[in-house]
């Protein structure tokens, strides 16, 4: 336990914002940070940058949601991981999106990687290209710290 002390000392405003994101706080505001706060009978709706709405139905007080045997239980922090995992992957869909209206042949994505398939001779302008697109914030992250790299290898096991 005494690492998570350290960790909420040393990282009060995540804290905050876990409590900002308690089911009952949700209930009495309508945005915490850049996440629209919904209610729908009884459904929580958080609105998120990107366009993503995340459904917790039938949400309780208690952090209880679902319906019939499908009942779980959430709460602030692991909302906020949530939130966090669903904005990570909008990016990583925006950059897969623009990889392709740029030509390049995406084949898959492995946790925040996209990898692409390319002729040797277009590789390294491919790979400065995708370091490029998920280098570049859009525009419903404006202000999101952001980097990227990518390279060119003869198989992924070399990355």
């Amino acid at each position: 336990m005494r690492l998570v002390e350290i960790y909420r000392t040393a990282r009060q405003p995540v804290t905050a914002l876990w409590r900002q994101m308690d089911i009952r706080s949700l209930q009495t505001i309508n945005r915490v940070g850049h996440v629209g706060v919904e209610w729908d009978e009884g459904d929580l709706r958080l609105r998120l940058p990107g366009g993503t709405v995340l459904i917790y139905p039938g949400m309780q007080e208690n952090g209880a949601y679902g319906r019939g045997e499908g009942v779980l239980h959430t709460y602030g922090a692991k909302l906020v991981e949530n939130v966090t995992q669903a904005v990570a992957r909008n990016l990583l869909r925006d950059a897969w999106l623009d990889a392709r209206q740029e030509g390049l042949n995406v084949v898959l994505s492995v946790h925040d990687e996209l990898v692409c398939v390319e002729k040797n001779e277009d590789a390294e302008k491919a790979a400065e290209t995708l370091t490029e697109i998920m280098s570049t914030v859009p525009a419903w992250a404006e202000g999101l710290p952001l980097d990227a790299e990518a390279k060119a290898v003869d198989s992924y096991a070399e990355k």
